[in-house]
């Protein structure tokens, strides 16, 4: 199998989706089939330098049921400087030109259902956001360009 067979991506938030602000956003992946997913979130670039973009709490549960619960938070995002158990820093950025890529990744979730739960901050600036899920070690290749989560689809080896 072509290594670039064993990826498939799925939009969880799309760019266009002008988001509430302070509001939690929850989206769920299922995972069947795959041996981990890289959940990406994509911050577009600070308006300025002042370190205000920043997710204001981002949450990852992995669970066999469909629906998501505080208990199933196995990973938590903070904006303190340091980070407990089970938790990381999300970084302040104030890139003005480029956008801030978090990537989180989760090798053999325990559960099939990976769910992201996340709040952007209180400012109408950062309300266009990007989320995916790129499931990835495939048990079976995508076999349409629709099933790899894309428009279109070139594999070259």
């Amino acid at each position: 199998m072509i290594a670039a067979q064993t990826f498939k991506t799925q939009s969880l938030v799309g760019p266009t989706t002008a988001l509430v602000t302070s509001t939690t956003v929850s989206a769920r992946v299922d995972t069947l089939g795959s041996h981990g997913v890289c959940i990406r979130l994509i911050h577009p670039a600070a308006a300025a330098t002042d370190s205000s973009a920043k997710w204001a709490a981002v949450s990852i549960g992995v669970s066999d049921t469909t629906t998501y619960s505080t208990s199933n938070r196995v990973l938590s995002g903070t904006t303190n400087s340091t980070a407990g158990t089970s938790q990381f820093v999300l970084a302040a950025h104030n890139d003005t030109a480029n956008a801030s890529v978090t990537e989180i990744f989760i090798n053999r979730p325990a559960g099939r259902y990976v769910f992201l739960d996340f709040t952007p901050v209180a400012s109408t600036v950062y309300q266009n956001i990007y989320c995916e899920a790129r499931l990835y070690r495939l048990d079976q290749a995508p076999s349409s360009a629709s099933e790899a989560g894309a428009a279109a689809q070139a594999f070259i080896a």
